[in-house]
C-alpha cells in the first residue's frame, strides 16, 4: 500500500489492526505503530499515546488531555506529554532567517 506522508492525519491501533487515516479515507494494516512511525518523517509525526500517532500539521487544537485531529479527539498520556510539549517549544523557539533578497522584496512592496 502506498500512502503519501503529507496526506496522513493520524494512525491508531485497535486490537491487532492499525488504522491509518488520511485527509480523504483510511486504511487498515497489520503493521504496529512502531513500524509505521519508523517509516514516517520524524519532524512531522509524533506519538501521543501507545495507540496513537498524529501528524503535527493536522492538529486542530487541544482539549484537556486530548488532541483534536479533524473529528477525532485522541488522548495524550503523561508519558508522551512532556516530549510533545518539548517539541512544541522547539517549533515555537525556532529561529527564522530571511535572505536579503526576501527582505528587499518585502521592503519594496511597503
Amino acid at each position: 500500500m502506498n500512502i503519501l506522508f503529507e496526506e496522513i492525519t493520524h494512525a491508531s491501533k485497535y486490537g491487532n489492526e492499525t488504522m491509518i487515516y488520511t485527509v480523504s479515507t483510511h486504511y487498515k494494516t497489520s503493521n504496529n505503530l512502531r513500524e509505521i512511525l519508523n517509516e514516517l518523517p520524524v519532524n512531522d509525526f509524533f506519538r501521543i499515546h501507545r495507540s496513537h500517532i498524529v501528524a503535527l500539521k493536522f492538529m486542530n487544537g487541544v482539549k484537556r488531555n486530548r488532541i483534536v485531529v479533524g473529528d477525532f479527539f485522541l488522548p495524550v498520556t503523561k508519558y508522551y506529554k512532556v516530549p510533545l510539549l518539548a517539541r512544541f517549544a522547539e517549533i515555537i523557539n525556532r529561529n527564522i532567517f530571511f535572505t536579503n533578497k526576501t527582505l528587499t522584496a518585502h521592503e519594496s512592496s511597503v
